[in-house]
């Protein structure tokens, strides 16, 4: 829609370009110069080319009867979409299900959740008895891992959770490795989970870092 409304406010400057024309040349056919007329056979002068007015006027009602046919057909198209959804969330109502979410939102919830994660575990204290060895021992693991598909650059545990930031050559690289980092027996048995958000246009080429997260509440436990 923001595209949509940006081509309708160039559309529209059009049209009062080519009206504000019209009345211009209008005013200058008005006014009273001997020169611009042309003299009949009854001594009286008459508008040179009368035509050329005539065209203008029915160039711009040309615009705005296309104007006009798109406005009501995107208001058509809206109509219709709205309608659709509404069956659809009223059909899921009485299913007792829940109306499919948009996927922009559904993604912008998941990394935000994600991203309150990571602070979690930044801000958990550090537990001296248990972080060192390890996140010894989680450095061993991706060390063994990366196989040249990536740089560990740092490993991190505090008291139930571990983080590790790696550096793929780009992005689609870090794809093709995900699975292989989320399901590794790792030493320390703790819960995997990471985010590969998409990079911005025209850095899909450029490294691209990663941050695994490891929940070992559990391993701490003994469980």
């Amino acid at each position: 829609m923001k595209r949509l409304g940006i081509a309708m406010a160039l559309v529209g400057g059009m049209i009062s370009g080519a009206l504000g024309s019209v009345i211009a040349g209008q005013a200058r056919s008005n006014d009273p110069e001997p020169s611009a007329k042309v003299e009949t056979s009854g001594g009286q002068g008459r508008d040179p080319m009368p035509w050329v007015m005539a065209d203008q006027e029915r160039r711009l009602r040309s615009i705005e009867d296309r104007v006009a046919e798109k406005q009501l057909a995107d208001r058509a198209r809206e109509e219709a979409s709205r309608a659709d959804q509404g069956q659809r969330e009223a059909a899921a109502k009485r299913s007792g299900e829940r109306a499919p979410e948009d996927p922009d939102a559904s993604r912008a919830r998941a990394y935000k959740a994600w991203e309150e994660q990571l602070a979690l575990h930044k801000a958990e204290p550090e537990d001296r008895r248990w972080a060192p060895s390890t996140a010894v021992a989680f450095s061993a693991d991706l060390r063994e891992l990366s196989a040249d598909r990536f740089e560990l650059t740092q490993t991190q545990c505090r008291s139930t959770s571990c983080s590790a930031q790696l550096r793929f050559a780009d992005y689609a690289t870090a794809l093709e490795n995900l699975g292989t980092l989320i399901h590794h027996r790792y030493r320390t048995n703790c819960a995997t989970e990471t985010a590969l958000p998409p990079p911005a246009v025209g850095r899909e080429n450029a490294p691209y870092e990663v941050t695994m997260l490891y929940d070992c509440t559990t391993a701490r436990a003994g469980l």
